[in-house]
């Protein structure tokens, strides 16, 4: 499918497009466009920056990585039960193919454990991972944590001005976020039952992209579970595009990562 100036045709999903599962900050995020960076031993996964050299085990490679984490895919159920509010949250797009994720990339997932025999290959430890996580198909950024735009509270709302991220260290009690350019910006899928996500939000947020001087590009999809199998569904919010025939052959299913 060819690149369009909105990035998506009859609800399909741009082939350069990767995506971030988001909470109750998501709609934050489109209003600031700042995003937090993890610092890499505080993810879910125990074994992030431990690793093997030589026969040595090594911990906590360098405290200053920070991570920003994405998917190459917007449909996985549980990663929007995990990490968007018990599927009450949102799912981001973003073009890859844009500058700002130059340094993306994919994680490969291992059976075992790697061992590693040059100094320069404990480095991928960052891009690598248990298979326990591929249903995930997670591709990554690392940056120092000085690259941060903000540092801010755990309100995701006050600034700390007064101190540098190298005065922090890992702290899992402020935030360091980074500002992605909204020409990166894709799209925002939500839910459209009304129990998970209200019209109310919806309208607000449809009204908030409609309304913004750079985000009136962004393309506002909604989820629904199918019929007759185990997938969720992904079209035109029906705020944006008058509802399809259900003979249409433009409604774009998602299939279940899982199976």
């Amino acid at each position: 499918m060819e690149s369009t100036t909105n990035h998506q045709m009859n609800g399909e999903f741009a082939p350069n497009e990767i995506f971030k599962y988001m909470g109750k900050h998501g709609f934050d995020f489109l209003k600031t466009r700042l995003m937090r960076m993890t610092p890499a031993e505080l993810t879910n996964d125990p074994f992030e920056l431990k690793c093997h050299y030589d026969g040595t085990r090594i911990e906590g490679l360098d405290p200053s990585d920070c991570l920003l984490c994405y998917s190459e895919v917007p449909n996985n159920i549980p990663m929007w039960a995990y990490y968007a509010d018990n599927l009450c949250g949102m799912v981001v797009g973003f073009d890859r193919t844009h500058p700002f994720f130059r340094d993306l990339k994919k994680v490969a997932y291992k059976e075992m454990r790697p061992h590693y025999k040059i100094d320069g290959e404990v480095e991928n430890s960052l891009f690598e991972k248990s298979c326990r996580w591929q249903h995930e198909q997670e591709l990554r950024i690392v940056k120092p944590r000085s690259s941060c735009t903000k540092i801010l509270e755990n309100d995701f709302k006050t600034e700390i001005s007064n101190m540098s991220a190298d005065d922090f260290g890992m702290d899992d009690t402020v935030n360091y976020m980074i500002e992605i350019p909204a020409a990166a910006i894709m799209s925002v899928t939500v839910a459209r039952s009304e129990r998970r996500f209200s019209p109310k939000r919806a309208e607000e947020l449809v009204n908030f992209l409609k309304s913004s001087e750079t985000l009136s590009h962004v393309r506002v999809l909604c989820w629904h579970t199918s019929t007759d199998t185990w997938d969720i569904q992904i079209e035109p919010h029906p705020l944006i595009t008058p509802p399809r025939q259900t003979t249409s052959p433009a409604s774009h299913k998602l299939t279940n990562i899982n199976n």
